[in-house]
């Protein structure tokens, strides 16, 4: 019988694998491909500097902590990095972006260490 911390990681597993898609991630010239990511449309309130308050609809993705690799080592997630999916048989290129007063990419606390990585929808191919 397995532990709670190795349960949760099969349970993990499965969840990525029925609602997570295969991207692709690219910084400059080099490029990863086959990465499990699971994706969420968050809102998030961005004020500017005159007080004015804007509710942005972004695409966050969930990755593996070891997953995110570039040239086959694992990096941190940086602010324009993209991201592509294919989403409806086209090809979605998300762009890494930072929030105000946040990384791009926040560390989070489940079992199995996973980055939330903040992007916007800069085109298609």
């Amino acid at each position: 019988m397995g532990t709670f911390d190795t349960d949760w990681d099969a349970v993990d597993d499965m969840l990525a694998e029925v609602f997570g898609s295969t991207v692709s991630i690219h910084r400059g010239a080099t490029s990863t491909s086959s990465v499990t990511a699971t994706a969420v449309s968050r809102d998030y309130e961005v004020e500017n500097a005159d007080g004015i308050i804007t509710v942005a609809n972004l695409r966050d993705y969930a990755v593996d902590v070891a997953g995110y690799t570039i040239a086959s080592s694992a990096v941190v997630p940086q602010a324009g990095d993209r991201i592509k999916e294919s989403i409806d048989g086209t090809t979605h290129v998300f762009e890494v972006m930072r929030l105000p007063g946040r990384p791009a990419a926040e560390w989070l606390g489940n079992q199995k260490p996973q980055w939330l990585i903040h992007t916007k929808l800069v085109g298609t191919e």
